[in-house]
């Protein structure tokens, strides 16, 4: 796997856990801010909690991967990022 495909798969697994936190988020709250047992033992939230842990996971796992073999240009990335010029970092790679 090249940079450019880990950071691809990373931004496209960042999308996935992003959309399925929101829609976790959606459920209704008790007053201290923690999900009720009732909506917590539904299939819906159940369904939805599995699919953002697995989905998290994979995150986690591409970001070791990531940082395993290509820490220099992860951080260089990472930085460019932060001041808005990550596209033109990677186009150094096409």
């Amino acid at each position: 796997m090249t940079f450019i495909e880990t950071i691809e798969l990373k931004n496209k697994l960042e999308l996935i856990t992003d959309n399925l936190s929101d829609k976790l988020n959606s459920f209704p709250r008790s007053n201290g801010g923690l999900v009720s047992d009732e909506v917590r033992t539904s299939d819906a939230y159940r369904t939805l909690k599995s699919e953002f842990s697995k989905a998290f996971e994979n995150q986690k796992v591409i970001a070791k991967y990531g940082q395993k073999h290509f820490k220099k240009e992860m951080r260089d990335y990472s930085m460019a990022k932060r001041f808005k010029k990550g596209d033109e970092f990677l186009k150094q790679f096409s």
